[in-house]
């Protein structure tokens, strides 16, 4: 298989899964006003959003803390000191 006919084929399944994905939920727009009227309950997006950026925020405290204990407990893995330029 060549490389360029791999490259088209993952171009093609994304573009095909994204226009799907607008697609399919105007469908569903009419059905969910027919049933539901006004008494449709919208969920927030407010606390998945705030649950991913703790993650992230958690995450990077998680790395830069290894990060940190890596440099102080193995100062020798560190390149050494450049001597300051004249």
């Amino acid at each position: 298989m060549r490389l360029g006919s791999s490259l088209t084929a993952a171009h093609t399944w994304y573009g095909n899964d994204t226009v799907a994905g607008i697609f399919d939920g105007w469908a569903q727009v009419p059905f969910v006003r027919d049933r539901y009227g006004d008494n449709y309950h919208h969920r927030l997006w407010g606390k998945p959003i705030m649950l991913g950026a703790g993650g992230l925020v958690l995450w990077m405290m998680m790395s830069l803390t290894y990060v940190i204990a890596i440099i102080t407990l193995f100062p020798d893995v560190l390149p050494p000191q450049l001597p300051p330029s004249p």
